[in-house]
C-alpha cells in the first residue's frame, strides 16, 4: 500500500553542525502516521522548513527500515563555513513508501578477484612510493578501474528528476566537426560495449 510522503522531524534537543562537516541525525516520525514498524521506506530532504532555506545543508537520501521508536537516521552535511543549529521539532525531510519490488538487496562481500599486474606506468606518484602503491593496487585489484568503461552500472537505485510542470526542452544535437567524428564513435561504441547505453 503507498502512502503519501510524511514530514521527518529532528527529535534532539539541539545538534550543532560545524562548518564542512555532516552529522548524522536521528528524526522521529510522529505517531498517528501509516508507516508500519518493520517496512523500508525512502527517507530524502525538504525544501519546507529550515533545512529548505539554507542551500549549504544537504540531507542525503537513504533507504530505512522503520524500528519500533519510529527513527529515521538521517545524514546531514554542512558545505558552508557556517555553523547551523538545528532545534527540537524543526523539518528534517520526508519519508515515503517504497514498493518491496523495487527494493534490491546486495551482497555485503565481494568476489576478490586474482590480482593482476598493474603497469607501473599508470601510476602517477614519485619513484619512492610508486612500488608501495603498485602493491595496494595489485593486492585490491578488484576496487579499481582502468577506465571508465570498467566501473559498469547498477540497476539498484534509479534516479528521479522533478522537473515540475516545465514541458521538456527540445533542441538539435549539436554538430560534430568531421575530424571529430571518429573520436564520438569510439566513444558511443565503447559505451555500448560497456553496456553503459
Amino acid at each position: 500500500m503507498m502512502f503519501t510522503s510524511r514530514l521527518l522531524y529532528a527529535w534532539l534537543e539541539t545538534l550543532t553542525i560545524k562548518p564542512q562537516s555532516k552529522s548524522l541525525v536521528k528524526a522521529k516520525v510522529k505517531n498517528g502516521t501509516p508507516f508500519e514498524v518493520n517496512n523500508v521506506y525512502q527517507a530524502t530532504g525538504t525544501d519546507n522548513g529550515y533545512l529548505g532555506s539554507e542551500p549549504g545543508l544537504l540531507v542525503c537520501n537513504s533507504i530505512i527500515k522503520l524500528n519500533k521508536q519510529r527513527e529515521v537516521p538521517m545524514m546531514i552535511v554542512n558545505t558552508t563555513n557556517r555553523t547551523y543549529r538545528l532545534k527540537r521539532g524543526c523539518i528534517l525531510g520526508t519519508l515515503t513508501d517504497v514498493p518491496s519490488t523495487k527494493v534490491v538487496t546486495i551482497p555485503r562481500g565481494l568476489k576478490k578477484e586474482e590480482p593482476s599486474d598493474v603497469d607501473s606506468k599508470d601510476i602517477n606518484a614519485p619513484d619512492d612510493l610508486r612500488q608501495p602503491i603498485q602493491a595496494i593496487v595489485s593486492d585490491n585489484r578488484n576496487l579499481f578501474a582502468k577506465s571508465d568503461l570498467d566501473l559498469g552500472h547498477t540497476e539498484t537505485v534509479t534516479m528521479n528528476i522533478d522537473t515540475g510542470s516545465h514541458p521538456p526542452i527540445k533542441q538539435r544535437p549539436y554538430r560534430v566537426p568531421l575530424n571529430k567524428r571518429q573520436v564520438v564513435d569510439k566513444a558511443v561504441d565503447d559505451m555500448l560495449d560497456a553496456n553503459i547505453i
